[in-house]
């Protein structure tokens, strides 16, 4: 993998996007395959074995040269919002035709926001005063809306292969936006088990964490140590807040042997509690070596300084208790020269800066955050505040900032909280080039341990 130099960016181009969309989301993977049902319930969580019986994993082979390994971190841009409250809807005459450059308009307006449809339908939606004021741009952009770019999200991820992905910011709970989790959890279900410890009964099993203090849950208890709060030294009551730093690991290569999640208590410079926040862990072990490494996820305060340098303290201290090498991923919100980023550098390798000239100007315009605005996007030269560190018992091959973006696609401008952009519904649909996939660019690492 070569390095991508400063500006240059992945480019999806075509009309392949909006066939793909069409198609059920993601479309074709760099190795051939398919994402299939992408909107397909949730599959049954696989039940674990009973206890005393044995399971039919295979003995590892004793580890004779170095493994590679492929991680990426991406924030997907969490939707805090309630879908719009319908106002009205109406169908005037009209003779306009669905087809060739009529097509549909992008709603406008802020309070009511107005859609007008090619067919000549009028929907008109009163957004809550949280989007009007923190989420304008979703008003015009619709192409920004969870719905419009998660086959985006899911068909660069696949083809760009990575081992293990951590993602920030994956909303789960339906009051509060859309259900990101449902979808990706069964988008990525062909190649990837998940783990997300705000969501125990979903996983592959509770594990038991022998680095936590609390009550150790066997798999039967794990609904009564829900009603307890507890489960596994883990609070269930940090679910929504937890369940948001997700871990996906290629089930066919890894297997989970611990985990869990612990919050960054932290408090601002007056002592004030401020947003709890919560870093997810999981140690897996490569099936056929039987080689172990922890990975973490974690998302750090967006404002306040202070509170940083303290998470960072929090995690440092968290990864001396690590036997096995480790990786930290994240949205860190901290530039390289910050504070937080410097505490954080006395114990782990920043994999992005490991190979490249400190002196080199260009580095230091790297950018991983974007500023979406309600006409166009802002790429902020100098924001990398996304990484992945390593322990120095790895050895960094390749690291890069990808920046991708996506033509020919087809963009849904009805917001309703569903996509519905078949040959029979193409009146709500339209089609975007240009299009980012989140505020943040995602960081893909290879190392070798």
């Amino acid at each position: 993998m070569h390095s991508t130099a400063p500006g240059a960016r992945w480019r999806y181009v075509g009309r392949a996007a909006v066939a793909l969309i069409l198609a059920g989301c993601a479309g074709s993977s760099a190795r051939g395959g398919t994402v299939a049902q992408l909107t397909s319930p949730e599959p049954d969580p696989v039940a674990p074995a009973p206890a005393g019986q044995a399971t039919s994993e295979p003995a590892p082979l004793a580890a004779t040269a170095p493994a590679a390994l492929s991680v990426m971190t991406w924030n997907l841009l969490f939707e805090y919002q309630r879908l719009p409250e319908p106002v009205s809807v109406s169908a005037a005459p009209s003779d306009a035709s669905c087809d060739g450059d009529r097509a549909p308009l992008a709603c406008t307006g802020t309070d009511v926001s107005t859609c007008r449809l090619c067919d000549g339908t009028t929907l008109s939606y009163r957004y809550s005063a949280y989007v009007r004021e923190e989420l304008s741009y979703l008003i015009p952009r619709p192409e920004l809306r969870w719905e419009n770019r998660r086959a985006l999200i899911v068909r660069f991820v696949l083809d760009t292969q990575p081992d293990v992905v951590g993602f920030q910011e994956v909303q789960g709970d339906a009051e509060f936006g859309p259900d990101m989790q449902g979808f990706l959890r069964s988008a990525f279900a062909a190649d990837f088990d998940v783990f997300a410890p705000g969501d125990i009964e979903a996983n592959v099993q509770p594990l038991g964490s022998s680095m936590w203090p609390g009550p150790q849950c066997s798999p039967d208890q794990c609904r009564e140590c829900r009603t307890a709060r507890r489960c596994n030294g883990y609070d269930i009551r940090a679910d929504r807040r937890s369940s948001q730093n997700w871990i996906l690991y290629r089930r066919a290569r890894f297997r989970p042997v611990d985990g869990g999640a612990f919050e960054i208590p932290t408090d601002d410079d007056n002592g004030r509690a401020v947003l709890r926040r919560f870093v997810t862990w999981v140690r897996l072990a490569e099936r056929t070596t039987g080689r172990e490494f922890v990975v973490m996820n974690a998302h750090a305060h967006p404002k306040i300084e202070s509170v940083r340098v303290t998470e960072a303290q929090i995690i440092s201290d968290f990864a001396t208790r690590i036997d096995v090498p480790l990786v930290l991923v994240g949205d860190f919100n901290a530039r390289p020269d910050s504070a937080p980023t410097h505490l954080l550098g006395q114990r782990f390798v920043d994999t992005f800066a490991a190979l490249r000239d400190p002196v080199d100007p260009d580095l230091a315009g790297v950018s991983t955050a974007l500023r979406l605005g309600d006409a166009h996007d802002e790429v902020r030269p100098g924001h990398r505040i996304d990484y992945i560190w390593a322990t120095r018992d790895w050895t960094v091959e390749s690291s890069e900032v990808l920046t991708p973006r996506f033509d020919g696609v087809l963009v849904d401008v009805v917001h309703d909280g569903t996509y519905s952009c078949g040959p029979e519904q193409a009146v709500r649909c339209v089609v975007r080039d240009n299009v980012y996939a989140s505020d943040h660019f995602p960081v893909l690492s290879r190392l070798t341990w």
